[in-house]
């Protein structure tokens, strides 16, 4: 009898209750368009699979959320900052001259 783990946090896994996370890094353009790279990548990332429990995916689907209101809190804020429009800045510059 083989018995999975949760790779994140070591809970026994649940036959069909857990699932497969691929671990991937971005690939150069040049890289990617010979086969042979392109086989020798996806044997890596067939490596790097991860079986992880509901619970840990709960909470990395919660993590990514956040993360990504977060980026786009912080990039409202620095549009309400820097919200000078092209036509502005250059009238600013004509009346400092």
């Amino acid at each position: 009898m083989k018995i999975n783990y949760c790779d994140l946090c070591g809970v026994p896994l649940k036959d069909g209750e857990y699932f497969t996370l691929y671990i991937a890094s971005p690939v150069n353009k040049e890289n990617a368009e010979a086969i042979t790279n392109y086989y020798d990548y996806l044997a890596k990332v067939e490596k790097e699979v991860k079986d992880i429990c509901p619970s840990c995916k709960k909470l990395m689907n919660e993590m990514f959320k956040l993360r990504l209101q977060n980026l786009n809190q912080i990039s409202d804020e620095l549009f309400g900052i820097y919200d000078l429009s092209p036509k502005k800045a250059k009238r600013n510059d004509k009346n400092n001259k």
